[in-house]
């Protein structure tokens, strides 16, 4: 689920923390750590569950530091797993 402003005149606050960002001269990377309890068939299942919050981190970073976030993963802790997410994430144009 995205979340965006209804309309121009709102805007909407997420709070949160990335858990690493790698600053690179022109992009940024993203990696944010989870700590379920998983296993490999419940993958798939989890990374959809949190992808719309890697996604508004990236977004938010791209828009600060006005780069792309080229790449972006979750890494699972419990079953040592890197699944990438999505593809680049681009300051928007206004």
């Amino acid at each position: 689920k995205t979340v965006e402003p209804a309309s121009a005149d709102e805007f909407v606050v997420v709070q949160g923390i990335a858990d690493l960002v790698v600053m690179l001269p022109n992009e940024i990377w993203l990696l944010d750590f989870k700590t379920d309890a998983i296993n490999l068939h419940q993958l798939a299942e989890k990374t959809a569950h949190y992808e719309p919050q890697l996604k508004l981190y990236a977004t938010a970073l791209s828009r600060i530091y006005r780069k792309p976030v080229s790449q972006s993963w979750f890494y699972f802790l419990s079953i040592r797993q890197a699944v990438e997410v999505g593809g680049a994430i681009q300051l928007a144009s206004a």
